[in-house]
């Protein structure tokens, strides 16, 4: 997979970086961006599946049926 982030309205830093992992059915991932910011934004975690080799041990992992991209928003609120 290849994960990173979106935002509205747009940042730079941390949301520049992409994340490259296996998705290997019995290890979990997770990811962590540190940024700041001064106004409420909306920002979206993207996961795309990528088939890609080199990044599995022996090129094995699991495949999602459903989708090739998943994505989740969530709103930040700066008071």
């Amino acid at each position: 997979i290849k994960t990173y982030l979106k935002s509205n309205p747009p940042q730079e830093g941390s949301f520049t970086y992409q994340f490259t992992a296996c998705l290997c059915k019995d290890q979990p991932r997770r990811f962590f961006w540190d940024f700041q910011t001064n106004e409420t934004m909306t920002i979206a975690a993207v996961v795309d599946i990528t088939a890609e080799k080199g990044i599995c041990p022996y090129d094995l992992a699991v495949r999602p049926i459903t989708a090739n991209r998943f994505v989740t928003y969530r709103k930040l609120e700066i008071y």
